[in-house]
């Protein structure tokens, strides 16, 4: 069966296309999307200036500073018998952890607190507890 011309255009722009889509669909997926979060909490200002969010599938916790200005975003994550935290400064800026640095016990309730931070003193803060159970 002979394809003429205008026919072969149309089928190399639809492959061309279908392989861009594809690529930029594998490029532009992101690690832990916004909504893959299991739980998300804000600082405790009136324009939240930091985050902390907490995906249960692999113990991602993220911990982003929101807003310019002269505040760190700190971050803190507890449990009975160990605790860690995370601090990053710069609007947009976030510092991320999972199983393979912080491996978070199962089946527990876990303490997170995201606060904003200046000098040693510590403001705006909010604590509540998140169940890691799969």
């Amino acid at each position: 069966m002979k394809v003429n011309r205008p026919a072969k255009h149309m089928i190399s722009l639809a492959i061309s296309g279908s392989a861009i889509i594809g690529t930029t669909v594998l490029v532009t997926a992101p690690q832990a999307s916004a909504a893959s979060w299991d739980h998300r909490m804000l600082s405790g200002d009136i324009n939240p200036g930091a985050a902390i969010r907490f995906v249960q599938r692999g113990d991602v916790v993220q911990v982003c500073d929101i807003e310019a200005d002269s505040y760190t975003a700190y971050g803190r994550v507890s449990w009975s018998t160990k605790s860690y935290s995370l601090r990053v400064a710069g609007r947009g800026r976030c510092i991320q952890t999972d199983a393979r640095t912080h491996n978070l016990p199962e089946k527990t309730k876990i303490t997170f607190r995201i606060c904003l931070q200046k000098a040693s003193d510590k403001y705006y803060c909010h604590t509540t507890k998140w169940y890691n159970g799969r």
